[in-house]
C-alpha cells in the first residue's frame, strides 16, 4: 500500500527560496509570503519581561492555549471582525498551517471531498492529500476586485462533489483577490444547505486596500444566518504582526464536536504552544495597533510600484489586487520560452537565472496544472520591489 505522504510534494516556494539563498549576490525575494518587517517592539519586550521578571512562566501551557490569550482572542474577534467567540471553543495553534491541518483532520474523514478555490495556496491541497482527503477545486474568475467566485460554478461544485468541507481564503493567496459580502453570504448559505463544514482561512485579515475591512466569515454566519453554519476560522499572527518565526495562530469555531477534536489534535501533535510565544501573542492583540496600519500602508505602496512595472512590461498583466501582498500575473503563453519551455516554471527560471528575481510559477497554485500565471510577493523590502519592477518593465521584454 502506498503511504499517503508519497502523494505529497515539498513546497515549490521553499525550493525556490533555498535556491535563491544559495546563490551569490543579493537576490530579489519576491517568492516568499513573508513580511520584511520585524515583530513589533512591544511584543518582543513582553517576552523579555516574562523571562526576566515572572518565574515559573515557562512551564507546560494548557494544550488549548493560555486562558489570558484565549480571552484576548475573544475580545479581538469582537473588536476587529464583529462576531462573538466562545472562549471554550478557541484553540491556540502553531501557526496558520497547523490550524488548517488540525481543522481538516478534525472535520473530515478519509476520502471526503473538500472544496477549495482554484488557484489557491498549494499547501492547502497537500495538507488534504496527507490526510487522504480529496481536494476538489472550484475555479475563480477575475472581476473588478480581482479573483473571486463565479457563483454558478460554485453551486455546481457543491452539487457535484457533496463536499464535507470547504476552505475559503479572502483576502486571497495567491491572487490578492477580495471576495464581496454578497458572494461570501452565498458561500455560507450553500454550506448550510449542503451540511458542509466551512473553514475560513483568515491569514490576511488585516492586509486589505478596500475602503472597508473585508467581512469575516464568522461575522457573516452570525449576522445573517444566526450561526447556523458549522464554521472554524483559522487565524495567524504571521502576516498582521510580522511574527512568522514565532509560529502562533488560533482557531475559533462554533461547533462543539469540531472544538473537541481540534483540541485533541493539538494535544497529540504539539502538546500546546510555547508559553513565551503566547505571551507575545497577548501583547500583539492587546497592545498598540499602529504597526498593523503602518505595515498595510507600506504594502500598498509596494503593490503600486510592482503593478506599475507589470503594466509597463507589455508582457505581464493582471487586475490590481485588493488584499494580501501578492500579484498573480498572466503572461503571454506564446512567448519565446526559456530553454525550449514556455511554462510558468520556465518563466520563473528565466527571472531567477538572469536577474535573481524570486517568483513562483502559477502551476504550483493551480490544482489543474499549468495556467500561464506567475506570482510575485511584495512582502519583501520596498527596494527589492522597486528593483524587481524595473527589471520587469525594462529588461524582461527584451528576452520574451
Amino acid at each position: 500500500m502506498t503511504h499517503p505522504l508519497e502523494e505529497v510534494r515539498f513546497s515549490k516556494i521553499v525550493s525556490i527560496r533555498d535556491r535563491l539563498l544559495a546563490s551569490a549576490g543579493d537576490p530579489l525575494r519576491l517568492e516568499s509570503g513573508e513580511p520584511s518587517f520585524d515583530a513589533p517592539a512591544h511584543v518582543k519586550q513582553a517576552v523579555i519581561d516574562q523571562v526576566l521578571t515572572q518565574p515559573h512562566k515557562t512551564h507546560y501551557p494548557p494544550s488549548a492555549g493560555l486562558a489570558s490569550l484565549r480571552e484576548a482572542i475573544v475580545r479581538k474577534a469582537k473588536r476587529a471582525s464583529g462576531f462573538t467567540a466562545d472562549v471554550n471553543k478557541v484553540i491556540v495553534v502553531n501557526g496558520g498551517m497547523h490550524g488548517l491541518y488540525t481543522t481538516l483532520a478534525s472535520v473530515a474523514e478519509k476520502g471526503d471531498r473538500i472544496l477549495i478555490p482554484n488557484p489557491n495556496w498549494g499547501a492547502t491541497k497537500h495538507i488534504q492529500r496527507s490526510l487522504e482527503l480529496n481536494p476538489s477545486p472550484v475555479d475563480l474568475v477575475e472581476g473588478p476586485m480581482g479573483y473571486t467566485f463565479d457563483l454558478d460554478k460554485l453551486r455546481e461544485g457543491f452539487e457535484q462533489n457533496k463536499p464535507a468541507a470547504m476552505v475559503v481564503n479572502s483576502p486571497h493567496n495567491p491572487t490578492g483577490g477580495v471576495v464581496s459580502l454578497d458572494e461570501l453570504k452565498e458561500v455560507v448559505r450553500l454550506c448550510i444547505e449542503h451540511d458542509t463544514f466551512l473553514i475560513a482561512d483568515e491569514a490576511y485579515e488585516d492586509i486589505y486596500y478596500t475602503e472597508e475591512r473585508p467581512p469575516a466569515l464568522g461575522w457573516i454566519n452570525e449576522e445573517f444566518f444566526a450561526g447556523e453554519a458549522r464554521i472554524a476560522s483559522v487565524y495567524t499572527f504571521s502576516k498582521s504582526y510580522s511574527m512568522t518565526g514565532w509560529r502562533l495562530g488560533y482557531i475559533i469555531t462554533n461547533d462543539e464536536k469540531a472544538s473537541e477534536r481540534i483540541r485533541k489534535m493539538v494535544l497529540y501533535s504539539s502538546n500546546g504552544i510555547s508559553t513565551l510565544t503566547q505571551t507575545g501573542g497577548i501583547a500583539a492583540l492587546e497592545g498598540p495597533q499602529e504597526c498593523v496600519t503602518q505595515f498595510r500602508d507600506a504594502y500598498r505602496e509596494r503593490r503600486d510600484i510592482l503593478m506599475n512595472g507589470i503594466h509597463r512590461s507589455g508582457f505581464l498583466n493582471c487586475t490590481t489586487p485588493q488584499g494580501a501582498f501578492y500579484v498573480h500575473a498572466h503572461f503571454n503563453p506564446d512567448w519565446k520560452g526559456y530553454k525550449g519551455d514556455t511554462s510558468s516554471s520556465a518563466l520563473c527560471d528565466l527571472l531567477i537565472d538572469t536577474w535573481q528575481l524570486g517568483c513562483v510559477p502559477g502551476s504550483f497554485f493551480n490544482a489543474k496544472g499549468e495556467d500561464h500565471c506567475i506570482r510575485f510577493s511584495y512582502g519583501c523590502s520596498t527596494k527589492m520591489v522597486r528593483d524587481a519592477a524595473e527589471i520587469l518593465a525594462d529588461e524582461l521584454p527584451k528576452l520574451v
